[in-house]
């Protein structure tokens, strides 16, 4: 359920379910937590401790500049992830082992 609250200063703050679907088209969690340890995207405001929110204007303001540079922040910078890696590798197994039957 996405819960939005709006701040003193009347900004809207976003939860990570509604900035996720609402602002950022669907992309995972995880790719979010990337780019935010790889500094590529705003850090959440933290609210009792424990819930993240992002303030409507700072994601506006990202997404215009990221329009702006016509391109997503790059997780991996072009190179194969490791998980990606072990995707691929699991794939041929299966299909090596599915072949030798």
């Amino acid at each position: 359920m996405a819960i939005e609250a709006e701040a003193p200063t009347g900004d809207r703050m976003l939860r990570v379910d509604a900035l996720l679907k609402q602002k950022l088209g669907g992309i995972a969690t995880s790719t979010l937590h990337k780019w935010m340890a790889l500094g590529r995207f705003p850090r959440p405001v933290m609210l009792a401790g424990t819930i993240a929110v992002w303030p409507e204007s700072e994601v506006d303001r990202w997404l215009a500049a990221q329009s702006r540079s016509k391109s997503l922040p790059r997780v991996n910078s072009g190179k194969a992830s490791v998980l990606a890696r072990a995707r691929v590798a699991k794939k041929k197994k299966a299909r090596t082992s599915r072949a030798a039957r």
